[in-house]
C-alpha cells in the first residue's frame, strides 16, 4: 500500500512539474490570434477579401485538419485573372520596436502546390508593411512563418495570407500564431490527427510533417 502511494505521489508531482513547464512556455509566447485553430462553429473573426470576379468560398472544414477537429478552407472553384484572395484578421495593438513572429500551418490538395504570401501591415492608408514573406504551400502539412519588427506604435495591425485567384484549387489553414519574440516551434501535447481527405489516400504521417521557413 505504501509503495502504491509513493508511486502515485511521484506521478502527480511529475505531472505538475510538466504542466508548470508547459504553462511557462505558453506565457513566454502568448498567441494574439483569435480562433487560431478554427475550432469555433464559424471562421469569425477571420474575413476574406477578394479583389476580382472569382468564385471562391471560405469556411470551416471538419474533414481535413492539422490538429483538433477543424481547419479553415479556401476553395477557388472558378479561377479569376490572377488577382488577390486574402484571409485576414485584425486589429492588433502593437508598440514600436516589437519583434513579432507570424506563423501558420497550411496544405493543398494531393499533388498540388500554390504560391502565397504571409503579410502583416497597417490596415488603412498608408498601408505600412511590417513584414511579408513569399511561400509555396504544398500537399503536406507544414508550418510557414516570418519574423519582423513593428516600426511604429500601431493600434490597427493586421495579419493575412495572400493567394492568387488562379489556378483553381483548395488550400487549408490551421493553427495561426502571432506573438512577440523569435520563432519557436510549437510543443504540441500530442501528434496531430491527420484526417483522410475526400477522393485521396491517407495524408502524410506525422513523421513526414515538416516546418517551412
Amino acid at each position: 500500500m505504501f509503495r502504491k502511494y509513493v508511486w502515485f505521489s511521484l506521478s502527480v508531482s511529475l505531472c505538475l512539474i510538466i504542466s508548470g513547464i508547459s504553462f511557462a512556455q505558453d506565457e513566454d509566447f502568448p498567441n494574439l490570434v483569435q480562433n487560431f485553430d478554427f475550432e469555433d462553429p464559424t471562421v469569425n473573426p477571420w474575413t476574406m477579401w477578394v479583389e476580382g470576379g472569382v468564385a471562391v468560398t471560405l469556411g470551416v472544414d471538419d474533414e481535413v485538419f492539422f490538429t483538433g477537429e477543424q481547419s479553415a478552407l479556401i476553395d477557388i472553384t472558378m479561377k479569376g485573372s490572377g488577382l488577390r484572395v486574402e484571409l485576414h484578421q485584425r486589429p492588433f495593438n502593437l508598440k514600436m520596436n516589437t519583434k513579432m513572429t507570424y506563423a501558420v500551418w497550411a496544405k493543398t490538395d494531393e499533388g498540388e502546390s500554390r504560391d502565397a504570401s504571409l503579410r502583416c501591415n497597417h490596415r488603412e492608408d498608408p498601408w505600412t508593411t511590417y513584414g511579408s514573406k513569399d511561400i509555396t504551400i504544398n500537399d503536406e502539412w507544414a508550418e510557414y512563418y516570418t519574423e519582423f519588427t513593428i516600426t511604429t506604435d500601431d493600434d490597427n495591425v493586421g495579419i493575412y495570407v495572400e493567394l492568387k485567384d488562379t489556378p483553381e484549387g483548395r488550400a487549408w489553414f490551421d493553427r495561426f500564431r502571432f506573438y512577440e519574440g523569435d520563432y519557436e516551434p510549437e510543443e504540441l501535447e500530442e501528434a496531430p490527427k491527420i484526417a483522410v481527405e475526400p477522393h485521396s489516400k491517407m495524408a502524410s504521417t506525422w513523421a513526414k510533417i515538416k516546418s517551412a521557413h
